[in-house]
């Protein structure tokens, strides 16, 4: 399983001519060895989430067998079902997917911490210059959070995910 959840920037991103844009990180986390893998997207139209997905799937190197993810509106219709563009994403890559129930913070926690850690470790403090910016500072914290012992699991991300490889499809 791999878990997908947005979170909104606290701040907003430079995009060049002194303007700014809102911004959001699409969050991908292996529940298992709790490897995650993140982009920067400016909203929350399918396309940007795709990419996001796309993005976040080739950070891990392997595709996992389904995505868990919360009712986000571009992503689901009504009583748990795929909207039709990503129905056709999820059977293009041989997806499975839950889609979590309505108010059920409970099943998303893992990612909610994550969040949480984000906002404080990563976000806080930081300035950037520009999207590429953004995503290098994130690439490197990425890889010293990877590289650090999970307080819950009790191993180094990193080898944890090497161990849980063999469980991914390649």
């Amino acid at each position: 399983l791999a878990q997908i959840d947005l979170m909104e920037l606290g701040d907003q991103v430079p995009v060049g001519y002194s303007q700014t844009r809102k911004a959001y990180l699409l969050t991908l986390e292996l529940p298992f060895s709790k490897k995650l893998s993140a982009e920067l997207i400016f909203s929350k139209r399918f396309e940007d989430i795709a990419f996001g997905v796309n993005s976040c799937l080739k950070q891990l190197g392997r595709l996992p067998k389904k995505l868990v993810l919360d009712r986000e509106g571009a992503l689901h219709r009504n009583h748990g079902s795929p909207s039709d563009p990503f129905a056709a994403y999820l059977g293009q890559l041989s997806l499975g997917w839950i889609i979590l129930a309505a108010r059920d913070a409970e099943a998303k926690g893992a990612l909610e911490r994550n969040h949480r850690f984000i906002h404080g470790n990563f976000e806080a403090g930081r300035r950037f210059a520009n999207p590429a910016d953004f995503r290098h500072q994130l690439d490197t914290w990425l890889s010293k959070t990877s590289a650090r012992r999970h307080r819950t699991t009790r191993r180094i991300i990193d080898e944890h995910f090497d161990a849980e490889q063999t469980r991914i499809v390649g």
